[in-house]
């Protein structure tokens, strides 16, 4: 994803872990990963009220997929677990990283895998092109607030319009498995 790697955690199975500290107490990303052939499994987020301890769904993520999620800053602890009760989990793996780990948006982005790049400035146009299937979601820095803005099943072309600041995720849309063909994302004028 960038020069500077995020912190990861990898298994097999249920597993809880703390937030590492240098992200703990504020919001950062997770690209979370499924194994082929695998089941799917649930992140959660721990918090501790009036001395109860309760677990907050946060994201699924389906057998040999890619998802980027925002995590709030009132998780201490992150939690991977099978999808209900009686399912267990296969292999997967989170790498989560801080704003400031992520690459800069560049004029032009290309890649044959999932990415997120950190977007400064106003909203702008970007031209987008997928060799397969594909999809661009946008976070808003402030409130975590997740917007696609595109997703399609097969290759396309066309045009998006990134809000502005904030977190820019490439990455298979929701239900799809496998790599990711060539992809390309860039900025009109300024």
């Amino acid at each position: 994803m960038s020069a500077n790697t995020g912190t990861q955690f990898s298994g097999r199975g249920m597993f809880e872990f703390d937030v590492p500290k240098h992200l703990a107490g504020g919001k950062f990303v997770v690209e979370a990963r499924c194994r082929m052939l695998g089941p799917g499994f649930e992140i959660h987020g721990e918090t501790h009220e009036d001395g109860v301890t309760k677990h907050q769904h946060i994201g699924f993520v389906h057998w040999g997929a890619t998802i980027h999620l925002m995590i709030p800053e009132q998780y201490g602890r992150l939690v991977v677990k099978g999808a209900s009760s009686d399912r267990k989990t296969g292999r997967w793996s989170l790498e989560c990283k801080s704003f400031s780990e992520l690459p800069e948006f560049s004029p032009e982005n290309s890649a044959s895998a999932s990415r997120m790049f950190l977007v400064r400035g106003g909203a702008r146009s970007a031209d987008v092109e997928f060799a397969g299937p594909g999809s661009v979601r946008h976070f808003d820095l402030e409130g975590g607030k997740e917007q696609e803005l595109v997703s399609n099943t097969g290759s396309f072309r066309g045009t998006v319009t990134v809000p502005g600041e904030g977190v820019v995720a490439i990455s298979p849309p929701f239900g799809e498995w496998g790599p990711m063909q060539k992809w390309k994302l860039t900025l009109r004028g300024r």
